[in-house]
Formats: structure tokens, sequence, C-alpha cells
């Protein structure tokens, strides 16, 4: 939730885990495994939402899920895969 606030301004709240992911980088010639835990957060505030530019967050907005299922398709696999695990999880989004 503090790398959420950090990165988006945004405050939320968690609900639950939804899956963990690996993936590799690049830093100072080095390949890096990183592994990152996915979980599923409410919005509790969003007045303060701008993205971080030192992080590299071009751009931040809400998406309708039809604008969510297009957007996937120019995202990377591991990003797929995170919104297929929680769609398959059945949750009552609120």
């Amino acid at each position: 939730m503090r790398e959420v606030e950090e990165e988006t301004g945004v405050k939320a709240e968690l609900v639950e885990k939804i899956c963990t992911t690996w993936h590799t980088y690049s830093q100072s010639g080095q390949r890096t495994l990183k592994r990152t835990k996915w979980y599923w957060m409410r919005c509790t505030d969003d007045r303060k939402m701008t993205p971080q530019y030192e992080e590299d967050i071009e751009k931040l907005e809400w998406l309708s899920e039809p604008a969510m299922r297009q957007a996937l398709d120019n995202s990377y696999q591991s990003i797929r895969y995170v919104v297929e695990c929680f769609l398959d999880e059945s949750v009552a989004v609120e």
C-alpha cells in the first residue's frame, strides 16, 4: 500500500493477495530475477492521484472493463496473467 501511494498518490486498503509473478530486468549490466506479489486493493482516496515520473510512470487513469481489456492487448504477458488470476477468482468488485 505504501508503494502504491508513493508511486501514484492513491491511498488504498488491502483486500487480498491475487498472485505472484517473476520477471527479469537488467541493471548495470547485470540480469536480475525479481519476484512481485500482486494484491487486490480498494481505493480509499484518489484526490492526489498523479504519476511518479521518476519511476517511469507516465500516466494514470481509471478504466472501464472494456477499456482495460483493450489496454491489456499492449501489456506484458505477466500483467495479463495478473488480471486473469484476479478475474478467475470470481471476486465481486464493490
